[in-house]
Formats: C-alpha cells, structure tokens, sequence
C-alpha cells in the first residue's frame, strides 16, 4: 500500500476563535452593569467566570446577565478549575466589595504565586491566610489608593480597575515592569466603551467615577493571536483567506498588529469591516 500526500492549499473564509479575555472581561462587568452576549462560547475560562460572577449574585439567563441589587458575597467557598485569568481578577473584586471568602482551585492553580495582589492588599486592610491555593481573603480595601508590583502578572491590575469602578473610584501606581500590559488597555478600552472613565498614564491609572454606565447588547469579538495561526497557514501554502468577526484594531499596541507585521513580511495583510483579509506573496522578508 502506498499513500501519496501532496501538498495544500489553506483558502477560503473561516470565523476567528472567540476572544476569551474580552468574554471574561464582560462577564466581570456584569457586576456593574447589565450584559447581554449574543455567542457566548462555552469554554473552561468561561465556566469559571460564570462560577465567579454567581458568588456576588448575578443572575443569568439565555445570555443575559443582570447585575445584582445589592452587591455582596452570597457565598464564602470558591473553586476554579483552571483559569489564572478569572483567579487574578476575582481577588481584588472581592476584596473592594468585601467579606469573607476561601478560594480554591486546580493543581495548576494551586502552584501560582499570589504575591503581588497579597501584597498590594495586605497594606489596605485585607487579610490572606497564605500566599497561594487554597486561600482565605477576609475585609475589605480602606483606601482606594492601591500600589502593586507589575510584573507578576496584568491581569491583577485588570481586576482592580474593575474593583475600583465598584468603588467609585480611584488610583493604581504600578512599581516596575508592566506585564502583558495590552491586556490592561484592553480593559480600559471595554469599560470606556461602556461610559467609563478609566485614564492610563504610564505606571499609573485613575479610575475616575461614573453614574453613567450603559448596559452591553453585542457579541465576543474574535481573538487576533488565535486568528494568527489560521492566517500564518495559508501564508505558508501559497493560499488567501478571509477570517472574519475580529474587532477592530485598537491605537495600542497588541495581539492586533500582527495584521501590520505580516503586511510588514511581504504579504497581504489587511483589516476592514471585521474582516483580516491574507494572501501569500511570492517572497517574504525577515
């Protein structure tokens, strides 16, 4: 027997994967607005989240999210299944609203520092039995005025600019390098989108206060650095695609300016109207 594989050829048109960080970002949001996603896709990130939000209330139905009247701890136990994102940012949510609460999590999880938010909290009235999973938070923030380590992870400061706008306000200072600091604009970017008055300046950020923030009706963006894959295959095979439901390009920097840097290559690499349009080229440059 003889099996014959040739070459071939990735064209057409695809939808891009759904951006996990934009689905958890607006699930967390449910707690100060009202959300409505219309292609929520399911995933073990998402699970958490959803796990997450129900701890203060949020009620929910066919992809509908409605903020809680009163906004508390209705439980004092948590387990998460494997998501660092929901894990980093649920922590200072809770600690601005306040109570009570043990969180524990996956193996995975279990192995991640918590050092950075333990820390920025601790000096704000908030008390951790240890500094991973599984972990007991116990107060509430005294002053919204929160000094945090950046390099541990972006997704700390995330939560806190979500925390700070439960607050009503106010001021994250940033001591060394920001990680992954795209994720942070991204977050900023929803929330302003949404009436908020998030401002980054450098190292800091002022989270100013806001009674005028509109409810969500929309979709889960497609994710860029997933679309990259599917973009990269058929620049490799010679091929053209069309991937669509991707946002628009924001003015930071992020997974978004692959579009530039395969057009920078030599390819076709182009946005418009929620499309990324590629096309092989006949060479590439390094």
């Amino acid at each position: 027997m003889k099996a014959i594989i040739k070459k071939s050829t990735i064209k057409g048109s695809i939808a891009a994967p759904q951006s996990k960080s934009y689905a958890i970002r607006l699930l967390f949001l449910s707690l100060l607005t009202d959300i409505s996603i219309e292609n929520l896709v399911i995933s073990e990130d998402v699970l958490d989240a959803l796990n997450a939000i129900s701890v203060f209330n949020v009620s929910f139905n066919n992809n509908r999210f409605y903020r809680p009247p009163i906004l508390k701890l209705y439980r004092d136990y948590i387990y998460f299944k494997g998501s660092a994102t929901v894990l980093r940012m649920f922590i200072p949510i809770v600690a601005v609203i306040g109570g009570k609460i043990t969180i524990d999590g996956s193996e995975s999880l279990r192995k991640r520092p918590l050092n950075a938010i333990i820390n920025a909290l601790s000096e704000k009235g908030v008390k951790f039995s240890s500094n991973r999973l599984p972990i007991t938070i116990e107060g509430k923030v005294k002053d919204p005025y929160i000094d945090i380590y950046g390099g541990e992870s972006s997704q700390y400061i995330s939560g806190l600019i979500i925390a700070l706008m439960l607050a009503g306000g106010g001021t994250i200072n940033i001591r060394g390098r920001v990680s992954s600091k795209s994720y942070i604009y991204l977050t900023s970017e929803i929330i302003n989108s949404l009436g908020g008055n998030i401002y980054i300046y450098s190292n800091r950020i002022v989270v100013e206060p806001s009674n005028d923030i509109k409810s969500y009706r929309g979709v889960i963006p497609g994710d860029y650095l997933l679309a990259s894959f599917y973009a990269a295959s058929a620049l490799l095979t010679n091929g053209d695609l069309s991937i669509h439901g991707l946002p628009k390009p924001f003015s930071f920097f992020g997974d978004h300016n692959i579009v530039d840097i395969y057009r920078s290559m030599g390819a076709t690499s182009l946005y418009r109207d929620g499309i990324w349009y590629v096309k092989s080229s006949d060479e590439y440059k390094p």
